[in-house]
């Protein structure tokens, strides 16, 4: 009687690589006057930077804490800038961190089926272009004011940041004819897009939203995905956040317009897309990091933050 056919031991799962941050030496920059828009761009770099510090962060992103350096002003969301409360500051940069993510992710669903073209609306100091693995051919517009992208582009020529796509700057404004400058820097009207507006919709009011849709929709072809978030009702009512903001020199009713009047994923639909609603507090489960309570979804409160992934058909 033969031996039995002895059985290959279990595949044992290689330990995860951390990241290690690739270091850039502080740019030696003059401040720059920017707009009060830019908070919410230097609150992301400033969570991005946090994020990217640890050693069990979830993404790398090297030019946050670069912008940071050459901003003169450092990071917006630490208690000592504005003297606000360290919990809802910390909890403002968890969602921040949780956005990062699942817009990677989004983003990179829209690349593994073929779409070549990335839209940032509002991009401020998102540096996707340089951080992320894109596949040959892809084109990132990244659409923002002038003196922000002035800035940004101010910073990654000093670091010499090289782009992992075909990067291309808009410099435009999303209240006005935005959408001529994009087709003028190469948007192909025929091929799906992926648009971004990672935080865009609360700096406009209703009527903003209903005329950025429009210029989205007049130059998407069918696959086009749309990638954004939305804090229903919660900006306009958050006092702590209000109280934080008078603290840095930004008024939050200037700064915050409170986007679509209608749930988030209702908008879109009603705008012909199809619609998938992720809980922002549940995605930070799913990754093993706190529940930044002030943004939960289940009641539908103020404050409560959906991200949505949407697709044209």
């Amino acid at each position: 009687m033969s031996a039995p056919e002895p059985v290959p031991p279990e595949p044992v799962p290689p330990e995860p690589v951390p990241l290690e941050p690739v270091p850039l030496e502080p740019v030696p920059l003059e401040p720059v006057e920017m707009p009060d828009e830019s908070w919410t761009s230097l609150g992301n770099a400033g969570a991005r930077a946090q994020e990217s510090a640890r050693a069990d962060r979830l993404f790398d992103d090297p030019l946050a804490r670069a912008f940071l350096d050459a901003s003169g002003t450092g990071n917006p969301l630490l208690p000592d800038r504005g003297g606000g409360d360290p919990g809802l500051l910390g909890q403002i940069a968890d969602v921040i961190v949780v956005k990062t993510v699942f817009f990677d992710a989004v983003l990179a669903r829209a690349a593994a089926a073929g779409v070549r073209q990335v839209v940032l609306l509002a991009a401020g100091l998102d540096a996707r272009a340089f951080r992320l693995p894109w596949p040959g051919g892809t084109v990132v517009f990244e659409v923002d004011l002038p003196d922000v992208l002035g800035f940004k582009e101010r910073v990654v020529r000093e670091v010499g940041a090289e782009p992992s796509c075909d990067r291309r700057v808009v410099a435009a404004d999303l209240r006005s004819d935005w959408v001529a400058a994009l087709v003028a820097a190469g948007l192909d009207r025929e091929a799906p897009v992926a648009w971004l507006a990672e935080g865009a919709l609360g700096l406009l009011d209703e009527a903003g939203c209903e005329a950025l849709m429009a210029a989205v929709l007049g130059v998407s072809a069918a696959g086009s995905r749309f990638a954004l978030d939305h804090t229903h009702d919660g900006w306009k009512a958050g006092e702590a956040l209000g109280g934080y903001l008078e603290g840095t020199g930004v008024r939050l009713d200037d700064l915050v317009k409170g986007g679509p009047q209608e749930p988030g994923g209702v908008w879109l639909a009603r705008h012909g897309w199809r619609v998938d609603e992720y809980d922002v507090v549940a995605e930070a489960a799913r990754h093993g990091r706190p529940a930044p309570t002030l943004f939960r979804a289940p009641e539908r409160r103020a404050n409560a933050t959906i991200l949505f992934e949407a697709e044209l058909g």
